[in-house]
């Protein structure tokens, strides 16, 4: 009990004077990727700053290996989330090709089997940015299947292709 009362005063403690709690959301390190290939492939010129911030956040959370992990237990970082976020530094602008971070990135992705290993969503993003063909298998699924709700009978929770 005594942890739940601390737990309670302290949220307390934050609240603000109208009611409410304001707190900084921070996603995976995979939003701040797609929000950098969002803004540049929409041609958004006004969000320079967050790009920027956006850019310095990614670079900051990488690895000794290279790589980037999408959940902070991860042992060796994951293959998807460092291409993603080596391809919103590419498409950012902000680092050249021989940059540090982003060789020992490419490093990482090759010793790991590269985009053939990377799952479904990643290829879609490069494919739909023009980086990369449709993947065969892509090909033969709509794009619109993510948008299936959960009691559709063609819905896949865990719809992944290696």
């Amino acid at each position: 009990m005594k942890t739940k009362d601390h737990l309670i005063a302290s949220l307390r403690d934050k609240q603000k004077r109208d009611g409410s709690w304001k707190f900084c959301f921070e996603g995976s390190l995979m939003t701040n990727a797609y929000m950098i290939i969002l803004l540049r492939s929409l041609d958004i010129q006004s969000e320079e700053a967050l790009i920027k911030r956006l850019v310095h956040e990614i670079c900051k959370k990488q690895e000794n290996n290279g790589s980037w992990k999408l959940y902070y237990d991860e042992r060796f970082g994951n293959l998807s989330n460092t291409i993603e976020c080596y391809f919103a530094l590419l498409y950012s602008g902000y680092l050249p090709k021989d940059s540090d971070v982003l060789q020992r990135a490419k490093s990482f992705i090759i010793k790991n089997g590269g985009l053939q290993k990377s799952e479904w969503l990643t290829k879609s993003m490069l494919a739909i940015t023009g980086q990369i063909p449709w993947p065969t298998i892509i090909k033969l699924i709509p794009i619109e299947i993510m948008l299936l709700p959960p009691w559709s009978p063609t819905y896949c929770q865990n719809f992944y292709i290696k």
